[in-house]
């Protein structure tokens, strides 16, 4: 046996490559579905409560445009929790529209590839709120499809 090398039974030798095995059709399986969504995804990284420059409540979130065409739109779901874990509000939004001054909202498409920090005002939330969310992708739409 060669120095630092570990002897292990033939039982361990085995479930440590079922192990591997496993690990091994888990990626496999991820990459599939990945595969079966078509090259047009999208991807919520992050959505958080958080404040923004001018001191009021918003969800801030990141998402990622995995195509290789403009995501031009991008409708969310957030779900606003109590202290149990419950949904107390939903709001729906389109993630891509920015505020833009005199103008009001404008929509501000996702390049091919690439990543977007976004921000949602909070509205009619209620006082239960225990400031926890979750977010979920409703609907999503690529340039040319």
């Amino acid at each position: 046996v060669p120095a630092g090398a570990k002897v292990v039974s033939r039982e361990e030798a085995q479930s440590q490559w079922d192990a591997m095995k496993k690990q091994l059709a888990d990626a496999a399986k991820k990459e599939a579905e990945i595969a079966a969504q078509g090259e047009d995804r999208v991807e919520l990284l992050s959505i958080t409560p958080s404040v923004n420059f001018s001191g009021q409540p918003v969800v801030s979130g990141e998402i990622i445009n995995h195509s290789k065409r403009r995501l031009i739109k991008l409708d969310i779901s957030i779900s606003f929790l109590n202290k149990d874990d419950a949904v107390i509000y939903e709001k729906r939004a389109n993630a891509l529209m920015i505020k833009s001054g005199i103008a009001g909202e404008t929509l501000s498409p996702v390049g091919p590839d690439q990543g977007r920090k976004f921000s949602i005002d909070l509205t009619g939330v209620p006082d239960s709120w225990s400031k926890r969310v979750r977010g979920s992708i409703i609907a999503y739409k690529h340039e040319g499809k």
